[in-house]
């Protein structure tokens, strides 16, 4: 279209900078500010209009007199309300909702706005003769209210009660029928909706890839048995390429079924049908906006209604919604206010309409001008803000002249106004850099007459420019709209694309998979703006020849067809001259570009169009590792051209390879998609405005042979066998690792074996390493496939290892689970021990597949076995006699009973602790109830052991006289003796620690003093204050106590207190303070793991000394 106008916002923001201006003279101005009541902005006129009909039954009239042009009431619709009131014909219209009427456009627009959005009553002044009188008119359903009283009487209007008769029925159609034909904004104000963004990645109907053998990702060589054609994968996993695994042997299968494909979505026969019919009628609908500005006003109007109100097009919305925040700087959930106040639908001076003109202003390098706008819709509550903006824009010293003038009669209200608003919009238009000569003229001859009905619409015309070239047009060009758009505005039929396979490519092949996603992929990429957030720097070939033309300054705007699609690049083979060593290079596809079809309206614009298009496609190829990072199925496509590349090396050897695996059952294609990956673009330029349509796809490796590159390398096979066994070695070690627990070495050096089988780790030079074999494997094609499945398997034990481990540290981990945990260890543990005897055995009798396929199953009967060291035959010795087994030891029977009873006690304090650790484990936070009655159980416990501690330990602990340990500390010599007064030092600090705290877990939790060194402290304690009298007396006096030996009693019994607490209590009564510190919580379980395993460990022990198997005495612990 020819011209994007901002209807009725320019003239808006006109009106608001006259009224304050006139409040800044000093100037009469009824009612000037009351814009910011809530009222419309007026409507774009209809220019040329004499006479109109109003939608409230006034027919109005422009008329010419000796005083100038004015409007007057030319007739009344006879049943209007309008009719009941003080208007009489002949009488001129003065004011408009408050604002001077100064043509019969503008008093229609703001009659006609105020009809289609009523804000309260519509205020007229008329006059007559030399009378005037104001009239309101309030909406239908509006609440009466009389009129503000005046000389001439009060209480004086309509009744909004009043019956609507058939003529007033009439009057609305008429008005709807006004409304439509003036095209003013729409009755109410656009609510956003929110929809649903579809992936454009994920591909309907595709069934998921099921986990492939292969484990890797990235192909870097293969080893080929020359004799058998039987190959070995040999890569590494990439997790930057978010592939899974890809079934290599799948695609080799296919690869030499179909070494030269070709693929492509493309339109059914009836799609392109349609799209043809489609094409002309879009152009024909272009053709009508670039001939009419009111038609191409209403259409860019309805796509920005589209745009925020249909929950089909929440994809368009984001873009529309992302772009209009960069531009405007603000977040994009203000962005659909901003739109409803370009587009002239909030009230002047209303704040979403002042934050609008504001940031319009700063976005067109017009602080100044923003600053004033708010300030002028503030002067009320903020005068000194309204005169602080009136002085950056530099209009202090005009506002005094004209003031001086004005007061001194050298200059009339009219020419001084005049004068006034022409400066205002000079330093504003000044600082958006707008050129002089767009409005000089008519502001001298403003300045000059006093009359501003020229400049105005100079004004009106130049901010309509303004909000087109600065707002709308970098808003809008090279925007991308989807398919669903052209749709759901256009009517753009339903598209339907079907996979066409060419070339000898079996649809129901890996491969076709393969090239229907890359297809997918690359359609999109191209429709796509959204990928730029993960690839930075993304254009669509739109964007890309956009911002080419707009570098240059050369558009075209014709007609363009083209396609892209994507092809294989240079893959290098590096192999040894017998061919049984591969190793890629490179392999990346490239992306291709043609023009089918350009109706080009300028030559120059036609150069450059089939020039950028090109390089587009250059630039793309030279980033397909960023894309294929961001865009996986770009990376399998890679993967792919590698075995193709290897087929046709293969033919052009004679050589016959056999895939390792056999293929993944066929599976066939969606037959078609409801998708045709059309878009459309926005190029706005030198007053046109154009919606251009593109499309774009396709695989195609049907070319011939040359970008297959070989060479022979000797080097490449030997490096190759080193770094297998350098892998093999590193992964023996691995199994090892994690066969001890080790995981973390293990997994280190699991990752080093896996980089060393691909070079990526060098193995000399490192002396820690496991011996490396010098000698070279019999078959590197068994040995890569084993030393493959190995590891692969090694890592799987690693993470089931690394998982279980982590839910037995976990605090709330319940029985069921930790068993489950125990379980997978175990198992894990087993099956590393298969795997290292599987490594011990060397090499196989079995074929590698028949070794690999076992290791999957497990069946590790059949797998091969090491063999014992051979030693020599020596003459055959006769057996020597079996020997009679062990009597049992002879316990006495009152050591026997004693044994017993300790057996009894032990096994008693064993299910105790087991009772806690259960309850440890016991998830009782999702139970309150179960979780209240264990407070109460454990509260009981944590007091009545606190307080047994307590009263033999209280005053010892505090009144311990510490100085007498730092006396004996002074005058010890001997090393031996200050190291264990120093330690006792230290114990007694502690007791003190533990009972200012009241925390006796710490002594459990504190790995420098265990159980057995405490109670060991305390009688070293003893030992070296024994002779002090004062302590004896101290102890008999304080604690009844007539021995010091009787302290070592009492020192066990606060630290079995001290484990009470521990094991039972601390953990849940401090539960918060556990739950924020896990450690703390490990810690005092680990305290509970030991003590149980030396429980048991002394229980084994007394079961021996009686003569009985370790364990023979368990019993089941009785219910809690």
């Amino acid at each position: 279209m020819k011209k994007i106008p901002c209807s009725r916002s320019a003239a808006a923001v006109r009106g608001l900078f006259v009224c304050v201006l006139l409040a800044a003279l000093g100037l009469a101005a009824p009612d000037a500010l009351a814009q910011r009541g809530g009222r419309p902005a007026p409507a774009a006129p209809a220019a040329g209009l004499t006479e109109a009909d109003t939608s409230i039954g006034l027919r109005l009239k422009a008329t010419r007199t000796r005083a100038g042009a004015s409007v007057t009431v030319d007739a009344i619709v006879p049943g209007s309300r309008i009719e009941h009131m003080n208007v009489q014909t002949g009488s001129a219209l003065l004011f408009v909702l408050d604002q001077p009427v100064t043509s019969l456009d503008q008093a229609c627009a703001l009659i006609e706005n105020w009809a289609a959005a009523p804000d309260g009553p519509l205020s007229l002044v008329l006059e007559h003769g030399r009378a005037k009188s104001k009239v309101m008119l309030f909406p239908i359903g509006a609440e009466a209210r009389p009129s503000a009283p005046t000389g001439r009487g009060a209480g004086r209007g309509a009744s909004a009660a009043a019956v609507t008769t058939s003529t007033e029925q009439a009057l609305a159609a008429k008005r709807l029928a006004i409304r439509e034909r003036r095209s003013p904004v729409p009755r109410g104000p656009v609510v956003p909706v929110r929809g649903e963004a579809l992936d454009p990645w994920v591909i309907p109907g595709l069934a998921e890839r099921p986990a492939a053998a292969s484990r890797i990702n990235v192909l870097h060589r293969v080893f080929i048995d020359p004799q058998t054609g039987e190959l070995a994968f040999v890569g590494r996993y990439d997790p930057a390429f978010a592939t899974g695994t890809i079934d290599y042997s799948t695609l080799l299968h296919d690869a030499l079924l179909s070494p030269a494909p070709s693929f492509s979505l493309e339109p059914t026969a009836a799609t392109k049908t349609a799209v043809a019919s489609f094409a002309r009628q879009f152009d024909q609908q272009m053709a009508a906006n670039l001939s009419n500005v009111a038609a191409g006003k209403a259409w860019l109007t309805g796509i920005f209604d589209q745009l925020l109100t249909n929950p089909a097009l929440e994809t368009d919305r984001q873009r529309f919604l992302a772009r209009g925040a960069e531009l405007l700087h603000v977040p994009a959930s203000d962005v659909p206010t901003h739109v409803q106040a370009m587009l002239g639908r909030t009230p002047m001076g209303s704040p979403p309409w002042v934050n609008f003109w504001a940031q319009a202003y700063q976005t067109m390098g017009a602080p100044e001008a923003a600053a004033y706008i708010r300030a002028a819709a503030n002067k009320e509550n903020d005068p000194a803000a309204f005169q602080g903006a009136l002085d950056l824009l530099g209009l202090r010293p005009t506002i005094n002249d004209l003031t001086a003038r004005l007061q001194s009669r050298a200059l009339t209200e009219s020419v001084a106004y005049a004068r006034l608003e022409v400066a205002i919009w000079a330093a504003i238009y000044s600082r958006c850099g707008v050129p002089a000569r767009r409005w000089q003229a008519a502001g001298d001859s403003a300045g000059r007459t006093g009359d501003t009905r020229g400049f105005r619409t100079v004004i009106d015309e130049l901010n309509a420019d303004l909000v087109r070239e600065r707002i709308i047009e970098p808003w809008l060009n090279d925007l991308v709209f989807t398919e669903q758009f052209l749709q759901q505005l256009h009517s753009m039929p339903a598209l339907v694309t079907q996979p066409v396979c060419r070339d000898g490519l079996a649809p129901d092949s890996e491969l076709a998979r393969t090239f229907l996603a890359a297809d997918w992929t690359l359609k999109n990429l191209t429709v796509t703006p959204e990928l730029a957030a993960r690839v930075p720097g993304h254009l669509t070939p739109t964007q890309f020849l956009f911002r080419e033309e707009a570098a240059r300054g050369n558009f075209d705007h014709g007609g363009v067809q083209f396609r892209l699609w994507l092809t294989p690049e240079t893959v290098t083979l590096r192999h040894d001259a017998a061919g049984s060593v591969v190793e890629f290079r490179g392999g990346n596809p490239g992306l291709r570009a043609e023009v089918l079809e350009h109706t080009a309206v300028a030559s120059a614009g036609s150069r450059l169009t089939r020039e950028m298009l090109p390089a587009y496609a250059l630039e793309i190829s030279r980033r397909y590792d960023d894309y294929a990072r961001a865009l996986p199925e770009l990376h399998r496509l890679r993967e792919a051209a590698k075995l193709l590349a290897l087929v046709r090396w293969a033919h052009e050897r004679g050589l016959h390879l056999v895939p390792p695996e056999s293929p993944a059952p066929p599976r066939s294609l969606p037959a078609s998609f409801q998708r045709g990956f059309w878009s459309a673009f926005f190029l706005a330029q030198n007053g046109h405005t154009f919606l251009g349509l593109s499309a774009s796809g396709g695989v195609d490796f049907s070319a011939g042979g040359d970008w297959v590159r070989s060479s022979v390398a000797p080097e490449v096979k030997e490096s190759a066998l080193g770094q297998l066994l350098g892998s093999a070695a590193l992964g023996r070690a691995a199994v090892d690792a994690a066969a001890s627990g080790d995981l973390e070495s293990a997994r280190a050096l699991a990752d080093q074996s896996a980089r060393a089988m691909t070079g990526d780790f060098d193995i000399s030079g490192q002396p820690a390493l496991p011996q490396v074999p010098e000698a070279s494997p019999p078959s590197p094609v068994d040995a890569a496939l084993i030393q493959t499945e190995v590891l692969a398997q090694t890592r799987q034990d690693i993470d089931t290892m690394e998982r279980a481990q982590k839910t037995l540290r976990q605090t709330g981990a319940g029985d069921l689970a930790r068993a489950e945990a125990h379980d997978q260890w175990s198992r894990a543990e087993e099956h590393l021990a298969h795997l290292h005897s599987l490594l011990a055995a060397g090499a196989s009798p079995l074929p590698a597949k028949q070794v690999v396929q076992l290791l999957r199953a497990g069946d590790w009967e059949s797998l091969p076995k090491p063999q014992p060291p051979a030693v020599a035959t020596a003459a055959p010795t006769p057996p020597a006699p079996t020997p009679a087994p062990p009597s049992p030891p002879v316990v006495d029977p009152e050591e026997r009973a004693r044994l017993r009873g300790e057996i009894t006690q032990l096994r008693t304090e064993l299910c105790r602790i087991q009772t806690q650790l259960r309850r440890f484990n016991a998830t009782i936070q999702s139970d309150q109830d179960q979780r209240a009655d264990w407070e109460k159980v454990t509260n009981d416990a944590y007091e009545s052991a606190l307080k047994r501690a307590q009263e033999k330990f209280e005053d010892f602990s505090v009144d311990f006289p510490g100085d007498i340990l730092k006396e004996k500390l002074e005058k010890a010599t001997d090393p031996a003796e200050r190291a264990k007064i120093e330690r006792a030092l230290r114990l007694v600090d502690r007791f003190k620690d533990a009972y200012t705290t009241r925390d006796f877990s710490d002594w459990a939790a504190k790995e420098e003093f265990t159980r057995e060194e405490i109670v060991e402290g305390i009688k070293q304690i003893m030992e070296i204050c024994e002779v002090e009298q004062r302590i004896k007396d101290y102890l008999s006096k304080k604690w009844g106590l007539k021995r010091a030996i009787a302290y070592y009693e009492a020192g066990d019994d606060i630290l079995t207190s001290a484990y009470d607490v521990t094991a039972e209590v601390v953990a849940w009564r401090r539960l918060k303070q556990l739950n924020q510190n896990s450690d703390s919580f490990l810690k005092a379980t680990e305290a509970s793991g030991r003590r149980l395993r030396k429980v048991v460990a002394e229980i084994h022990a007394r079961e021996v000394q009686l003569g009985l198997d370790p364990g023979s005495t368990k019993e089941p612990c009785a219910a809690p």
